[in-house]
């Protein structure tokens, strides 16, 4: 296909994406058309990365996850070796403040550290808050 073909598909594609007429077949397809992208760079042998926003699609939060790695940690007056994996976060500041990605991301920690508080009903949920003890 010429040059000029090509860039005038993606620049028709970026028209009907920027005013919300993409065809869904289309949208279907593009893995960035969704709330949060989720890559595993740790599969690649490297730690968590700091991935960039696009302007096409819809995603406004990308999750990079890094490569295993052995760390210490405090617990109970006493030092442990764990495996931890590390979490990177980039948020597009145009979709909502802050407050609300702040919120967002300590929830998000919370069930990474207690997963079977996804088997409770939400309003189960806010009863273990306090128990939990979690910062940004």
């Amino acid at each position: 296909m010429p040059n000029f073909m090509i860039k005038f598909l993606i620049g028709l594609i970026r028209f009907l994406d920027r005013y919300g007429i993409l065809p869904k077949f289309v949208i279907d397809a593009s893995p960035f058309h969704t709330s949060v992208f989720l890559t595993n760079v740790g599969s690649l042998g490297i730690d968590s990365i700091y991935h960039h926003v696009y302007d096409f699609g819809t995603t406004s939060i990308f999750i990079a996850m890094g490569k295993k790695k052995k760390t210490y940690i405090y617990e109970e007056d006493t030092i442990k070796e764990a495996k931890a994996i590390s979490f990177s976060f980039v948020c597009d500041e145009r979709v909502c403040d802050g407050q609300y990605f702040a919120s967002s991301i300590k929830l998000f920690r919370r069930y990474l550290k207690r997963p079977e508080l996804l088997e409770k009903p939400i309003g189960d949920e806010k009863s273990v808050e306090s128990e939990d003890e979690v910062t940004v």
